[in-house]
């Protein structure tokens, strides 16, 4: 289980319920894989591949502070999020995302 210092914006393991592993810690940048609004029309899609409603973004750079544009086509907008990364490299090609939970 990996926790995020958000004070020194770093990440690491919360419990070693086994001695014989090593400390793990990794600058922390929080960043929402997930991020979508209701395509046009009444269709139901999956978040991949991401579109113009937006999907599985899956950026570094959308993080903390950051703003996307993603057009509205529904009252309300229908926004969906989730996919919280502690941390992540450019995309997530091979599956490697620091998954985590978090408030938003």
């Amino acid at each position: 289980v990996m926790q995020c210092d958000r004070r020194g914006r770093s990440a690491h393991r919360a419990q070693n319920t086994n001695n014989s592993l090593p400390e793990i810690k990794f600058p922390c940048r929080p960043m929402l894989g997930v991020i979508g609004l209701a395509p046009k029309g009444e269709l139901e899609i999956s978040t991949m591949p991401a579109g113009k409603h937006g999907g599985n973004l899956d950026n570094k750079i959308n993080t903390i502070g950051s703003t996307i544009h993603i057009p509205v086509n529904h009252p309300g907008a229908l926004l969906s999020i989730g996919d919280m990364h502690a941390s992540q490299g450019d995309g997530e090609i091979c599956g490697t995302g620091v998954e985590v939970s978090g408030d938003v």
